[in-house]
């Protein structure tokens, strides 16, 4: 025989489903991810920056005062899917320490800033990881912080165009930088692409396009600003197998430089045009195509500093009109700069350095 039968449940006892909004305030979400109205998506991007949530197909509106959390995660369904208008100062603010960073498959348009982190302390916890975006007509960065360390960034595969080449920085990572990985992007219209501190300290600039989509001047492909002590100067920095193109290229414009900045807002503060007594040492620049036009340029890596040691630039190649020289310094080296240079592809004749035989020649 059987025992009795238990009594049916009560659906209205049944317990709320865990994780769910307490409101309807938000975009509902679908398999596809969450859904833009196109006006004022901002309730809907905070939800999904804090919770971890897709965004889906659509154009979304951001309105508010700027995101900060602890560990940002963002994701959209690729950069011709899921698009974000930035309508005010930035997407993410933070002031506080991230123990990570996970965005992937949007494409941003506007904003000051689109990913700034303003807290200055060090920020040593795990990787932080930009992939597969697009950053458009942003006015001054991309992407920034002001921490004094921070290592492992890796930035891969997005595509990054300011709103002009006056102000921008597309990629400004101060302090430490300790195994980040910029590859595979292309720059096309920065004042200064790249911008690294402490003298690149050990990261890796590798695979990208640096091309320009409109004249201007004094504008940057890669800027590392000195170390302010021999120790932590760049060893271990790796600039490889990148195309620094002569599209709009002007006769002021540089490719590698290593300036010191004006300022201490160092997302925002632009190149010193004064000499520097910092320290750049250990740098290896290999595999690249610096291209020019008949405007000329000044070098393919031009120095600042006096105080460079122990780097290594080559093999490179040098294609369209070449520069003055392949390094150039704006004072004397001083000492022994124990650094060589080549071989050198694509030209004949062309001065290594414009201090003379400072420098061991290869090939």
């Amino acid at each position: 025989s059987t025992g009795p039968t238990a009594p049916a449940a009560d659906p209205s006892s049944a317990a709320p489903s865990p994780g769910a909004p307490d409101t309807p305030e938000y975009a509902p979400v679908t398999g596809e991810g969450l859904v833009a109205t196109g006006v004022d998506d901002t309730e809907t991007i905070e939800r999904a920056i804090r919770e971890g949530l897709t965004l889906g197909e659509g154009a979304f509106v951001y309105k508010g005062s700027g995101i900060d959390v602890n560990a940002p995660v963002l994701r959209g369904l690729g950069a011709g899917r899921t698009f974000i208008t930035i309508d005010s100062d930035c997407l993410i603010d933070s002031n506080q320490q991230w123990s990570s960073l996970f965005i992937e498959g949007i494409s941003f348009t506007g904003g000051r800033a689109v990913i700034r982190n303003r807290y200055r302390g060090a920020n040593v916890t795990t990787i932080h990881v930009v992939r597969n975006c697009r950053f458009v007509s942003y006015k001054e960065n991309a992407i920034c912080h002001a921490s004094s360390d921070m290592p492992y960034w890796k930035i891969t595969q997005n595509y990054f165009s300011a709103a002009d080449s006056t102000n921008s920085i597309a990629v400004a990572l101060s302090g430490l930088t300790d195994g980040s990985t910029v590859s595979d992007n292309a720059f096309v219209n920065n004042r200064v692409h790249i911008k690294l501190d402490h003298g690149g300290n050990n990261t890796h600039i590798q695979n990208n396009d640096f091309v320009q989509s409109a004249p201007g001047t004094n504008r940057i492909a890669v800027w590392i600003v000195p170390g302010d002590q021999k120790a932590n100067a760049g060893s271990g920095l790796l600039i490889d197998a990148n195309k620094f193109g002569n599209e709009f290229a002007d006769a002021s414009d540089l490719r590698i430089a290593y300036l010191d900045q004006n300022g201490d807002d160092f997302s925002r503060a632009m190149p010193s045009g004064s000499v520097s007594g910092g320290y750049i040492s250990g740098h290896t620049i290999t595999g690249c195509n610096f291209a020019g036009n008949d405007n000329g340029y000044e070098g393919a890596v031009v120095s600042a500093t006096p105080n460079i040691t122990d780097c290594y630039i080559g093999p490179i190649t040098i294609s369209g009109a070449s520069p003055n020289c392949v390094l150039a310094f704006r004072q004397p080296p001083s000492g022994d700069i124990r650094t060589k240079i080549g071989p050198v592809q694509g030209v004949e004749g062309i001065v290594f350095c414009n201090a003379g035989d400072i420098i061991t020649r290869i090939g």
